[in-house]
């Protein structure tokens, strides 16, 4: 038996927390609400969870503070923003400071739970390097180095290539809209 996924959720919208606790609400999560942003720092540090997500708009701290936060002391625990105000700008900002990964409020359940699993088994099976995403069973990215392996095989993207790969890869299971990749 799989053993549950610790989920540190940091909301202060009452409503968005019992959706969320309702739509992972399974055997396969285990969820701690933090009501604010500061509560959120203080309960990452008392008990490191397997996910950290975060809303971006809080009292006291913003979910791209605890980031700053966080990133300084953790390099592995994968932080996800999780908002209904997101936008490209938004995104590639959490991304710049470590996010793993932002995932916009009016995901459809299944697909919110299959990421999770997806980050938490990525983490799990010795890829500890957030930035590190398996595409297949012969392939992996490595979006810092810009570097694609197939097969054993190595290629080295060009910069282009290579970030319009990993906003592919962070938009997993979700439209990758125009207007997203261009900017």
């Amino acid at each position: 038996m799989r053993p549950k996924i610790n989920i540190l959720y940091a909301d202060d919208d009452a409503v968005a927390v019992e959706l969320l606790k309702r739509q992972v609400g399974t055997d396969d999560f285990c969820v701690r609400i933090a009501s604010d942003g500061q509560k959120a720092w203080e309960l990452f540090q008392s008990h490191v969870p397997d996910i950290l997500l975060l809303d971006i708009k809080m009292p006291y701290l913003d979910g791209l503070d605890i980031i700053k936060l966080v990133r300084k002391i953790n390099q592995k625990t994968p932080i996800v923003v999780y908002s209904s105000h997101l936008n490209t700008t938004r995104e590639l900002e959490a991304f710049n400071l470590g996010a793993d990964d932002c995932i916009c409020k009016e995901i459809e359940p299944d697909l919110l739970i299959a990421k999770l699993k997806r980050i938490y088994d990525r983490v799990t099976k010795g890829e500890t390097d957030p930035q590190i995403y398996i595409l297949s069973d012969h392939s992996k990215f490595n979006s810092v180095a810009g570097i694609l392996t197939i097969n054993d095989k190595i290629v080295r993207l060009k910069p282009y290539d290579s970030r319009l790969l990993y906003l592919l890869c962070v938009k997993f299971g979700e439209l990758a809209d125009e207007d997203y990749l261009i900017e």
